[in-house]
């Protein structure tokens, strides 16, 4: 694969994954206004370079530099007071997602969750929190807990999950309508 052609790729992924955080946004702002939930996306940690100027839309603009590791998408809580996290995946492609949690239940290199999410989840489950990662893949959304990817990963041996696994494993949503969970 070219360098362009991986380019286009990374642009065209990073497009999908921003559209899916985009929807999620819509639909806290609606358990906000209910009453149900309030979630908000977690920034990306950064550092300020130089001066703030605003340019003629009134935008402000700075240069800046990632200084921090960003953890899940998402954080928030319940109308009851539960803290819930989320952390966001797209997958376009028709074959087996690499969720990167091996069998033995730690993060590796290379699948779509990474240590720090990982670690946030897995945290935030055994406080009883609720965690999940909301998977958009093969024509619909999915809410994958904690115990249901360390579950599969454990029987299947492997950081995949299939196309034909994801019923059991994961809850089909309503869009992205994750609650109640």
């Amino acid at each position: 694969m070219s360098i362009s052609t991986r380019a286009a790729a990374g642009r065209a992924a990073r497009a999908d994954g921003e559209s899916l955080e985009e929807w999620l946004d819509s639909y806290h702002t609606r358990l906000a206004r209910a009453g149900i939930a309030w979630v908000r996306r977690v920034g990306t940690p950064v550092s300020v370079l130089g001066r703030v100027s605003v340019d003629r839309r009134g935008r402000h603009i700075f240069r800046a530099a990632f200084d921090g590791y960003q953890g899940v998408d998402f954080t928030g809580f319940s109308s009851e007071g539960r803290h819930i996290v989320l952390e966001a995946k797209h997958h376009g492609a028709d074959g087996s997602w690499d969720c990167g949690i091996s069998p033995d239940g730690r993060a590796v290199d290379g699948g779509a969750l990474n240590a720090r999410q990982w670690d946030e989840l897995v945290r935030a489950h055994v406080q009883q929190c609720l965690s999940l990662v909301i998977l958009r893949a093969w024509d619909s959304c999915w809410a994958l807990s904690v115990e249901s990817i360390e579950g599969h990963v454990r029987r299947a041996k492997r950081r995949t999950i299939q196309p034909g696994e994801i019923a059991q494993i994961g809850r089909r949503l309503r869009g992205v309508e994750w609650w109640p969970s």
